[in-house]
């Protein structure tokens, strides 16, 4: 589906008051905020993608093709890097009208994002404000083989995270019945050698891993389909039923603390043998990522004093997880702060990266599980950060939120019309810039 010429009109209309406004616009913050936040597609994409903005923040992978971009056509003029997940914090603590001195816990869950140790990143827990960030906590690593092929073959992150976990690929298990025989001999040779493998934190590959393993998506025709189809199985069995459990594990002074999976992978092929719906196992494996979530909250509270914690990154578009999460949070006595009118996803990346540009005087990177000590934000051009996220709050603040039927839901429903929702974005963005 093409947009309309009134779309279209109204897209290059916002693009044009960026580049009229400012020179610390970016142009994959133009292509996300409104081709993903509003749901204007390919056309506007490509329109906003011809955009040159100077001072730009970038996503910190070289390999993107937007920081490509962005370096091809700075002409000499600074790029700002941002780490995906910290963008992903940042993001939530905008919406919330967050000044920045005092950092939260945020807790990332996503599919992808390039890890500043060139990992793929996406199972994070960081202690972040908009100057920095500290890796506090992380799923373990597995080998994430073939790249996309494995993002697409959802059957192949299972199989990994069973060799990881010491399980045999025995033919009753639904993700070695799925997988071609040359491809399995083909896989077992990356994972044994690691020969195209990048080590990968993802929640969201975890999700596909499981829903594999259950037998419920092998093959994905579109994005987080797996998990999205573990998510609607899962929803009608209590999550109080005993949940599996993540192993924690301490790694040292300066080492962020890890969450191994490893026992709820065995866990959930026990079940399997054992006769356990697919429906129950799911309810159990999102009970156990809520616990985690719980636990790591706690253990920031105890060892760095933070009390608010932030919920973001694609996989919260789970409202199933968002919902539980959120009131076992809560009970646990924490702040919680979750997106309701800025999307949780890549379409709230741009916001997130915008406001550690502008508040960024120096990365603070905290050591030996130290509180992080505020860092006085740098004026760009003029602007004060917080009042930039003063006025982008209080702006939002006035628009929908997502509709919850009764329910905790993800802010990506409440971006469903175009129509309505770029003259929201075309007010925002010119208070913003104001």
């Amino acid at each position: 589906m093409e947009p309309s010429m009134h779309e279209l009109a109204i897209t290059q209309s916002v693009v044009e008051t960026i580049v009229e406004r400012t020179e610390c616009a970016r142009v994959t913050a133009v292509h996300l905020v409104i081709g993903k936040v509003s749901g204007v597609v390919p056309g506007a994409v490509r329109f906003c993608f011809e955009i040159v903005a100077a001072g730009s923040p970038v996503e910190g992978a070289r390999g993107y093709r937007s920081r490509a971009w962005a370096e091809r056509h700075a002409d000499g003029r600074p790029l700002t890097t941002v780490q995906h997940h910290h963008a992903h914090v940042a993001s939530v603590m905008a919406e919330h009208g967050l000044d920045g001195s005092r950092p939260v816990v945020g807790i990332s869950f996503d599919g992808t994002g390039y890890g500043t140790d060139g990992a793929v990143w996406g199972g994070e827990v960081l202690a972040a404000d908009y100057a920095g960030f500290h890796r506090f906590a992380h799923l373990r690593y597995v080998p994430l083989a073939g790249g996309d092929a494995s993002v697409r073959r959802p059957y192949r992150m299972a199989l990994a995270h069973l060799r990881a976990a010491g399980v045999d690929w025995d033919d009753d298990l639904p993700p070695v019945a799925a997988c071609p025989p040359a491809e399995l001999r083909v896989l077992a040779h990356q994972l044994a050698t690691g020969t195209g493998c990048v080590p990968t934190s993802s929640m969201g590959r975890l999700f596909d891993a499981v829903s594999a393993l259950l037998g419920i998506r092998q093959i994905v025709d579109f994005e987080a389909q797996a998990a999205i189809e573990l998510e609607c199985r899962s929803r009608n069995v209590p999550l109080g039923d005993r949940a599996y459990m993540f192993a924690v594990r301490d790694g040292g002074p300066n080492v962020p603390l890890v969450a191994d999976p490893e026992p709820v992978i065995r866990a959930v092929v026990a079940d399997l043998r054992a006769g356990v719906t697919p429906a129950t196992a799911g309810a159990r494996f999102h009970a156990a990522v809520v616990a985690l979530v719980v636990a790591l909250a706690d253990r920031a509270r105890r060892d760095l004093d933070l009390h608010d914690v932030a919920l973001t990154g694609g996989v919260f578009q789970n409202a199933l997880l968002l919902g539980v999460a959120c009131r076992a949070l809560r009970a646990a006595g924490f702040s919680v702060l979750r997106h309701q009118r800025v999307p949780p996803g890549d379409g709230g990346l741009a916001l997130g990266q915008l406001l550690v540009a502008a508040g960024r005087k120096e990365m603070t990177l905290c050591r030996r599980h130290r509180r992080p000590s505020p860092v006085p934000v740098r004026r760009v051009q003029g602007h004060d950060p917080s009042v930039w996220v003063r006025r982008v709050g209080a702006h939002l603040a006035s628009l929908p939120p997502a509709q919850t039927d009764g329910q905790e839901r993800s802010s990506t429903l409440a971006w469903v019309e175009p129509t309505r929702v770029v003259p929201h974005l075309r007010a925002a963005l010119l208070r913003y810039l104001g």
